[in-house]
């Protein structure tokens, strides 16, 4: 006791002598330490967190919430509220739980026909597979990153055996976005494509996509209002395209912001064929030619002459028939030629590509004003030039310019864009269980570290405090006295004595 008593004295002296700048200090020290050990106890209290369930819809949220409250159990939900968190020991247990509840209440896909159904009829069998498919689709498109919940209704009409009475399939397809996340047109044109495919009878035109807003994000039905929405968006990107290299030619003589450029472009999507016969009259080409033999024979005045070879003879020469019987077999032979002549002619087919440019159009203004009122950097002339430089200006083609001479005021610059949510690995980065324990070893290093420093002031000041004051050795002044006596002397001497000292070990 008498140990701490003194302790307690000398702390209380040490605290009495020091100034308000040290007492200060140590009292940040202090505060700092003891916030240190306070957090690092809170960490290494807290639970460990592991996700319970994801992806779900406001209402399931807040139904797994409250019963969770309920029953006691800690329970964190997510800024979006699509994701319910609870301690790591006790996931499987909450599952097992809140599924003996029906909790979260998703729609069945094929499950529901896991569970045996005896007094079924077809109609009620029919009303199921709608209902499984309805749910896998809307589990599927879930997936998708910017959608946070998804809503499936297939309307599949009685088959009819009238074609006139005869219904399509349609399908309606509601996606709840996540917040600041939207679908690109690529992305619903998948979802269209996705629905279309996975219900018999379903086409592309008849699914409809909307979000939680009411906002229609498939394109109307029709391939005509899809083939003229291509089309402008084709227009559109090519115009851009123009423009910005019109402007990006101008900015490094005149500055920025100081020249505005717009084209139109004239776009032709008409696909033409042109089918072309030529015929030339000055030119005859044979066609067709066709050649006809015929052969007769003829016998006059029966045998003649007398029996023998002679006779046999006759027949295969006429003229010694002739002389021998006046008489025999007479040969004729008849060739016909036709021919069909044709003019030249010549067949070309010809086909116009999608996308050829027909016509631009081109209105800049430009601010050709110098800033230091001296000379223009470009003339209007050249400004003009430049422009068709760098789109290929094509007269022959009916194209047009027009520049305009003007003072820009300079723009505003645009409002600063909204910070994109962060993903989900970013929003839980704080989250993983190595976190926590890097946070604990460096705030365990830190206390003790500050500790140390703590004890080390404390003792110094304690010493400073409690020391002595050394004395004046005897003698000391007159050695002094001596030994600048010896310098004035010889001081050859006193250095060799300085000399020796320092050789010494």
């Amino acid at each position: 006791m008498d140990f701490f008593r003194r302790l307690a004295q000398q702390l209380r002296e040490v605290w009495a002598g020091m100034s308000a700048a040290r007492r200060t200090l140590v009292l940040a020290v202090t505060v700092g330490v003891v916030a240190l050990i306070a957090g690092l106890y809170y960490y290494r209290t807290q639970p460990e967190w592991a996700v319970l369930y994801s992806h779900l819809s406001q209402d399931e949220t807040q139904a797994i919430r409250d019963k969770l409250q309920t029953q006691g159990i800690p329970v964190r939900v997510s800024f979006d509220g699509s994701t319910v968190e609870v301690p790591a020991d006790r996931v499987g247990a909450v599952r097992i739980d809140l599924a003996s509840q029906g909790l979260p209440a998703q729609a069945k896909g094929y499950e529901l026909f896991d569970e045996p159904s005896l007094g079924s009829t077809p109609f009620v069998q029919n009303v199921n597979l709608l209902r499984a498919k309805q749910a896998v689709i809307a589990k599927t498109i879930r997936q998708l990153e910017p959608v946070a919940n998804a809503t499936v209704e297939i309307a599949k009409p009685e088959p009819s055996p009238f074609i006139r009475e005869k219904q399509p399939t349609t399908a309606s397809v509601m996606v709840q976005l996540k917040p600041n996340a939207t679908l690109s047109r690529a992305q619903v044109s998948g979802i269209v494509a996705f629905v279309s495919k996975a219900v018999e009878g379903l086409t592309a035109e008849n699914v409809t996509v909307v979000d939680s807003k009411g906002n229609q994000l498939s394109e109307p039905s029709g391939p005509e209002v899809g083939q003229v929405a291509s089309q402008l968006d084709y227009r559109r990107a090519v115009e851009s395209y123009l423009a910005e290299k019109a402007q990006a030619i101008l900015i490094p003589a005149l500055g920025a912001g100081r020249a505005v450029v717009k084209v139109t472009a004239d776009i032709n999507f008409q696909k033409l064929k042109e089918v072309r016969d030529t015929i030339n009259p000055e030119q005859k080409a044979l066609k067709t030619e066709k050649t006809t033999t015929s052969t007769s024979q003829s016998t006059g005045g029966g045998a003649r002459g007398v029996a023998g070879a002679a006779s046999n003879l006759a027949l295969r020469q006429p003229n010694a028939a002739l002389a021998a019987g006046g008489g025999g077999t007479s040969l004729s032979k008849e060739e016909q030629s036709e021919a069909t002549y044709d003019y030249s002619r010549t067949h070309l087919e010809m086909e116009d590509k999608l996308g050829n440019l027909n016509r631009l159009t081109v209105a800049a203004t430009v601010d050709l004003t110098a800033p230091d009122g001296g000379k223009p950097p470009l003339t209007k002339q050249a400004v003009e030039g430049l422009i068709k430089e760098a789109l290929g200006f094509d007269e022959a083609r009916g194209d047009t310019i027009q520049v305009a001479e003007a003072k820009l005021v300079a723009a505003a610059p645009p409002p600063p864009k909204e910070p994109e949510p962060p993903a989900e690995k970013e929003k839980e980065w704080w989250r993983n269980p190595e976190f926590f324990m890097y946070l604990r070893n460096a705030s365990l290093a830190m206390a003790v570290l500050l500790l140390v420093l703590v004890m080390v002031l404390i003792a110094f000041l304690l010493l400073r405090r409690t020391r002595p004051p050394a004395a004046a050795g005897p003698g000391r002044e007159g050695a002094a006295e001596r030994l600048a006596t010896a310098a004035q002397r010889d001081p050859e001497a006193l250095a060799r004595a300085i000399a020796a000292l320092m050789e010494q070990p």
